[in-house]
């Protein structure tokens, strides 16, 4: 399908000298290491007896023949669009028909080279020299992978000593892409492709990211309302600019442009998000930048530090799930448009990133990778590459990181997602069931399109009967898929709110490691609507603090063992001001059996409490024990007021004043669910904390 609908005239005036590095591989029509042949297309051969509008057709063959010369990306665009006005005079000129095959396999439509190729070699097989070369590729592309083998071998047997010495290990790698795209084939993943046609265009679109709860999606277009409206007349497309689109109830919303500061006049895409969704890594003039949002606007993008930014182009990058380590794509060599590209790692320690390392090279190759995608759980990366076993240009593979700090060696994601073609930018939800990425596919409505993949095999079974995974006074809303599915993490999504008025309140969302009393994570609720998104990987008993200043402070449990499934939760949490009366249960604090000997794990929330009764000097609080029926009333009157009391002391002991508070057993008087159930009795065994003076 043609993109562009240019007459002669403005073909001619849309060339223009300046390179620009544009970030999105499969946007780069790049040229290949064998030098082509320029077989000329003479007038008197081209001309048809009879047939109208010769001199506008052989107008069309003199523009195209001058862009075809440049050898560039953008020249071959606009020798392709002026080559077929003149297919359209003259559809037996062997020349025109091998240019146009090559100016096709310059374009992200590369298997429509197949027809002119073939059709050429038919009218006239000693046209070129490296014909051979160009039928490979071309098969190659339209998945014809015995007949791309054959004449990939017939170039490399027509090759002289001297030839052969310089082009030889490309034509194995080709053949070895082959090889892998039949092997690729015959054990297809079992995936749905759709195209995501709420965002699709006649024009570009690409690189999309999403929240981890998949409610945003924002991606890469070169649209006519652009910021600026201009075009890079270096391959006469609109300059890059981030579009958003919105999910609710399983429908997209109209699309928006994100608009200033990050989209400037000139070329702005879309690289990650961090998985909260507040934090966007963007690419200009061959750098990572970073916005960070409040409400819902997105604020000017700054540069990563020069620890991460080089003159080497620095083309992609993610976030871990707590935004303390940062992969990303550092080129070999400044300037050039294959940058041979390498994965690297930095860690955010006291505030500024580590000197970065590159990837092993089990998972770095001598090619280029590119695309990088850490899922939440912090182990398993996605990446794109022409290395390790493509069956063409970026292939899409899986590598997971080990307890002891190594890769295993990549894994192809297989056919249909991968295809001769490059293929790269997958972001994916939290579960990992869905992934989105742009290709060309049958059903594309122009140019590169943005798809959905949903991994058919990785959809769990649902739980019917609760889980015990969350301890807390009101259960939220869950989403349970069964043990072994495939992304061990736990995903929070909901809404801070006023408990009074409802109103949205923006904030701090922290989460411990209560194992060793650690801060792993903070961020934010949003400041317009008070949604807050969470991803927790599985392995350790967190605890969820929320909090802002004059309410009290929300706590939640959540203890993920290794071999915990997927599980999202949402939950709008309603935060009381500080205020007489004002109470909430205290989720975090934990003792031994039958006993008021408060475990380590009970630190970090305890320390919460210290924290805010500093904080607010005024206030006096009543911490009370419960226990569920189980045993004499006496028994758990006593260790109740036992519990209550140790709490107490421990608030002393950190600088409390003992006449601010005070404590008192309730025994299993005051449940606050049945105790007919081990899940009720779960809830009754709480300790809670009340205000009694402000």
């Amino acid at each position: 399908m043609c993109l562009y609908l240019f007459d002669i005239e403005l073909v001619g005036i849309c060339k223009m000298g300046k390179n620009f590095l544009i970030l999105f591989t499969f946007m780069l029509l790049s040229i290949s290491l064998m030098a082509q042949d320029s077989p000329g297309i003479y007038k008197d051969e081209f001309y048809v007896p009879h047939r109208r509008r010769f001199n506008y057709a052989w107008k069309a063959v003199l523009l195209g023949d001058k862009f075809y010369n440049e050898r560039t990306r953008g020249g071959y665009m606009y020798a392709l669009e002026n080559y077929k006005i003149a297919y359209g005079y003259n559809p037996d000129n062997a020349a025109l028909n091998y240019k146009l095959g090559v100016c096709y396999l310059k374009t992200v439509y590369k298997d429509s080279s197949l027809i002119y190729l073939k059709k050429a070699y038919k009218l006239n097989r000693h046209i070129v020299r490296d014909f051979y070369w160009e039928l490979g590729q071309a098969y190659q592309y339209s998945y014809k992978f015995d007949s791309a083998i054959e004449y990939f071998k017939k170039y490399k047997a027509s090759l002289s000593a001297p030839m052969l010495i310089t082009h030889g290990k490309e034509i194995e790698r080709r053949i070895f892409e082959c090889n892998n795209g039949k092997e690729l084939m015959k054990h297809p993943i079992n995936v749905k492709i759709e195209n995501v046609s709420a965002v699709n265009t006649i024009y570009p679109e690409y690189a999309p990211i999403i929240t981890a709860d998949e409610s945003e999606l924002y991606f890469t277009a070169r649209r006519p309302d652009c910021v600026g409206g201009g075009v890079d007349y270096s391959d006469g497309q609109y300059y890059e600019d981030i579009f958003v689109v919105y999910r609710e109830n399983g429908h997209w919303s109209k699309v928006y442009n994100v608009g200033p500061p990050i989209n400037t006049k000139y070329h702005d895409a879309t690289v990650s998000l961090s998985p909260d969704g507040r934090r966007m890594i963007i690419f200009r003039d061959g750098d990572l930048y970073v916005s960070k949002r409040e409400g819902d606007r997105w604020g000017y993008p700054e540069p990563l530090p020069d620890i991460i930014n080089t003159d080497s182009s620095e083309s992609h990058a993610c976030f871990s799930y707590d935004g303390k380590t940062l992969y990303f794509v550092r080129g070999k060599e400044p300037g050039s448009p294959t940058s041979n590209g390498d994965i690297y790692v930095t860690h955010l320690v006291n505030g500024h990133w580590t000197k970065p390392k590159k990837l092993p090279d089990n998972v770095n190759t001598p090619y280029d990778e590119d695309g990088v995608f850490m899922m939440p759980d912090g182990r398993t990366l996605y990446f794109s590459s022409c290395g390790h076993n493509t069956m063409g240009g970026y292939d899409i593979f899986v590598t997971h990181r080990r307890d002891d700090g190594s890769w295993t060696d990549p894994v192809n994601l297989g056919y249909p997602v991968n295809t001769p073609d490059d293929d790269i930018y997958i972001t994916l939800s939290a579960s990992g069931i869905y992934g989105y990425y742009s290709s060309v596919r049958k059903d594309s409505r122009g140019y590169t399109d943005i798809y959905r993949i949903t991994f058919l095999d990785r959809i769990p079974l649902f739980l019917s009967s609760e889980n015990n995974l969350i301890a807390g006074l009101s259960r939220p809303s869950e989403e349970v898929f069964e043990a072994g599915s495939f992304s061990p993490i736990a995903l929070l999504v909901g809404y801070v709110k006023d408990k009074k008025n409802g109103r949205p309140l923006h904030a701090k969302i922290e989460v411990y490691d209560l194992d060793n009393d650690s801060l792993i994570l903070q961020t934010e609720s949003n400041e317009k609507t008070g949604k807050y998104i969470v991803t927790l990987p599985a392995g350790h008993n967190y605890g969820l603090m929320i909090k802002k200043q004059g309410y009290l402070f929300y706590s939640q449990n959540f203890n993920l063992p290794k071999d915990a499934a997927y599980k999202k939760v949402e939950k709008i949490v309603e935060l009381p001001d500080v205020k007489e009366g004002a109470s909430m249960v205290l989720s975090n604090i934990f003792f031994d059996f039958n006993s008021a000997n408060l475990q380590q794990e009970s630190y970090a929330e305890l320390n919460q409490i210290v924290s805010f009764l500093k904080e607010n000097p005024e206030v006096k609080i009543e911490i009370s024990g419960h226990t569920d029926n189980i045993g004499s009333q006496e028994y758990n009157q006593k260790l109740s007021e036992q519990r209550a009391k140790a709490v107490v002391d421990y608030l002393i002991d950190h600088g409390i004043s003992p006449d601010r508070l005070k404590y008192r057993g309730a025994g299993f008087s005051e449940p606050i669910a049945s105790n007919d159930t081990p899940e009720g009795r779960e809830k009754n065994r709480r300790v809670e904390f009340k205000v009694i003076s402000y």
